[in-house]
């Protein structure tokens, strides 16, 4: 069965489907940026649930944890990525909710 996951050619495959799956992570994390712009600008936060967005911000730490665990630098990068974006949520919805 091994020999058959490691073959060259499901092995760029996988490198092929990492590629995706960092980008589509990426735009995932850029996909909050209307969202950050909006508590900022209107210095409010009511609209948003702050428990949803701790829990994002603890599930993008466990995976920078786990990816920095098996030194896999796209799941790093996505999830600094994840933090990024979900950190200034959580601090917007502190101060403006």
């Amino acid at each position: 069965m091994l020999h058959f996951i490691f073959r060259k050619s499901n092995v760029q495959k996988l490198l092929a489907l990492e590629s995706i799956v960092t980008m589509v992570g990426s735009v995932e994390a850029v996909m909050t940026l209307p969202q950050i712009l909006r508590i900022w600008q209107l210095r409010s936060a009511v609209e948003f649930y702050l428990p949803t967005w701790l829990l994002y911000v603890l599930g993008s730490s466990l995976w920078m944890i786990y990816g920095m665990r098996i030194k896999n630098y796209p799941l790093i990068v996505v999830s600094m990525m994840w933090l990024l974006a979900y950190c200034p949520m959580v601090l917007g919805i502190l101060l403006f909710g």
